[in-house]
């Protein structure tokens, strides 16, 4: 286990997925069914969260059941659930999921050992996965959309989290010996080609198409750029919308760093990360139709 974490594994530092694996062998040895299990397992875990998220969105419980299972369901990130070696991608959403509960709990609870918990399931995220550094980032965000910028020294909380990811940072750039997305710069970096990525990404979470061809592409950018808006006016409560525009696009901008986008081998296996905000605004909306509609 120290191991993993000083030096991580020949191709990724991801030490907390890797001693997911390590346990699961020890557990299974080369027996594939158990390592499915713990997939399904895990999915299921983190469709749950999600129908707790949508309830703490003041979604009500039929509209966030349905929002839990089409998250359950969803095709485009297939391949996240059924590929083994894919699990860091469960992982780090259960993690973020759980921290995002405990954050909003603290909040509204002002207690202590929420914070603690949130703090050490958003560091959960990030060793499980590079870009669950959103999960420690959410809750500061999530405190600013809900209580504003003022007073500025309450945000002095969050130094911890700051902390937590330096550190982390200092290990995948310094000790890791593991060289991941490092070693590949010509695959991803930061240019004129990540809006129009982002936009791409979002867009594929409701088509989930495979493969994509240039015009279905163009669609799916627009259809991306819809989605924003739609995600930000979701909520009756604007700070919500905001909140979950902001998550939406925190977690799909991993991605979209990527140069060129693709299918479901690559593109849609990342949306599971970033699924969640998009299926609470549609469950908002859906709510507010059924509201619009009963008299």
């Amino acid at each position: 286990a120290w191991e993993q974490f000083a030096v991580g594994s020949p191709l990724d530092y991801r030490p907390l997925a890797t001693l997911y694996f390590m346990a699961l062998q020890a557990m299974f040895g080369d027996w594939a069914p158990g390592y499915y299990a713990f997939s399904l397992l895990l999915h299921t875990f983190n469709a749950l969260l999600v129908f707790f998220v949508a309830r703490t969105f003041r979604i009500s419980w039929q509209f966030a059941a349905l929002a839990a299972l089409f998250f359950l369901i969803h095709p485009a990130p297939v391949r996240a659930v059924r590929w083994v070696n894919d699990a860091a991608n469960l992982l780090q959403t259960f993690f973020l999921l759980l921290s995002l509960l405990l954050a909003w709990r603290s909040l509204v609870t002002g207690g202590r050992r929420c914070y603690w918990l949130s703090l050490a399931c958003g560091a959960a995220a990030v060793f499980s996965k590079e870009s669950g550094l959103v999960a420690l980032v959410l809750p500061c965000v999530l405190d600013f959309c809900l209580r504003g910028l003022r007073p500025l020294k309450r945000f002095a909380r969050y130094a911890p989290h700051c902390l937590t990811a330096a550190f982390y940072l200092y290990l995948y750039m310094s000790i890791a010996h593991s060289p991941g997305w490092r070693s590949h710069p010509e695959v991803f970096g930061i240019g004129s080609h990540v809006p129009r990525n982002l936009a791409y990404s979002v867009g594929f979470a409701w088509l989930a198409p495979d493969p994509s061809s240039p015009l279905l592409s163009n669609f799916l950018v627009l259809l991306g750029l819809l989605s924003l808006g739609a995600v930000v006016t979701a909520f009756r409560d604007r700070k919500l919308g905001v909140f979950a525009l902001l998550w939406l696009l925190l977690c799909a901008l991993p991605t979209a760093l990527f140069r060129t986008t693709g299918g479901l081998a690559s593109t849609g296996r990342y949306v599971y990360f970033f699924l969640p905000p998009l299926l609470l605004a549609a469950a908002s909306w859906a709510g507010r139709a059924q509201e619009a509609l009963r008299p």
